[in-house]
């Protein structure tokens, strides 16, 4: 049971104007899942915007798990990342605007979760 003062709206989070660099992932969503503590409010938006994201060597997710999330990628640099670069489940509505660049093939991969 989550406490009371953790129950509010998580709505929308944005990362904007970063630069992420030899990283490990970089985002694990898996709305329910009690190890990773997902289990208040599922998130809405979740948006990365003019970033520059590089060397990321494992998978990035994003399950919402039959609530919808919209996720979106604003105007970001995408290189040598493992591929693909994210997977996502039917929950999920991508939202990629035209300015992305990448420097891998296959980056966005609709898959069913575990």
């Amino acid at each position: 049971m989550i406490p009371e003062q953790y129950r509010y709206d998580t709505g929308a989070i944005t990362f904007k104007n970063c630069q992420v660099d030899q990283a490990y992932r970089l985002v694990i969503y898996d709305y329910g899942d009690h190890a990773l503590m997902h289990e208040a409010q599922p998130l809405t938006n979740l948006t990365f915007e003019n970033m520059t994201i590089n060397g990321l060597s494992h998978t990035s997710t994003v399950y919402g798990r039959q609530h919808p999330l919209t996720l979106t990628f604003k105007d970001c640099q995408i290189t040598n990342v493992s591929t693909p670069f994210l997977q996502y489940d039917d929950a999920v509505n991508l939202q990629i605007d035209e300015k992305l660049t990448a420097t891998a093939a296959a980056l966005f991969q609709k898959t069913k979760p575990a």
